[in-house]
């Protein structure tokens, strides 16, 4: 069966370069799994001091709805109203010393994405890919290269972009 998809929102125009550079996790060499069940693993960085070990956390589960909470009609729901949550976290923590003093703190860290996708075979991995940079993108300010201004913004409580303010 052939499909034809649509997002429903018109892309603004790409006036600025954005890159998002992830870190190259080496997760043969440097993690060991901590913990693992069906749905879920715990990873420890083995290069991480001990009194502070960075972790990722990937679970999936079933959904059984995944109209639940949105106020789509139902005649324009699918059939299979199954999908797929997806968690990947990081906890990482981070030394401070006081070169003055020699006072060390730690700074924990946490990060975490959730994703709720739904089953169905017009749903490819690079259609999810496209969703999660759309997600991204909300890191930003209009036009702006880089995530500074609009972390900056958050980590100071102001929500809205400055465009809306």
């Amino acid at each position: 069966m052939a499909y034809t998809t649509t997002w429903g929102f018109t892309p603004a125009a790409d006036i600025t370069a954005r890159k998002i550079q992830p870190a190259n996790l080496a997760f043969g060499t440097d993690f060991a799994k901590t913990s693992y069940k069906p749905g879920e693993a715990i990873l420890s960085n083995l290069t991480s001091p001990l009194d502070r070990v960075e972790t990722y956390r990937f679970a999936t589960s079933q959904v059984a709805n995944v109209y639940t909470g949105t106020k789509l009609d139902p005649s324009s729901q699918s059939q299979n109203k199954r999908g797929t949550a997806v968690l990947v976290q990081v906890r990482s923590d981070l030394g401070v010393t006081d070169t003055d003093t020699n006072t060390k703190i730690i700074l924990p860290f946490e990060a975490h994405l959730v994703m709720r996708i739904p089953q169905h075979e017009a749903v490819s991995i690079d259609l999810v890919k496209s969703f999660l940079n759309r997600l991204y993108g909300g890191l930003y300010e209009d036009n702006d290269s880089t995530m500074t201004a609009r972390l900056t913004a958050l980590l100071h409580g102001s929500v809205l972009p400055q465009s809306l303010s």
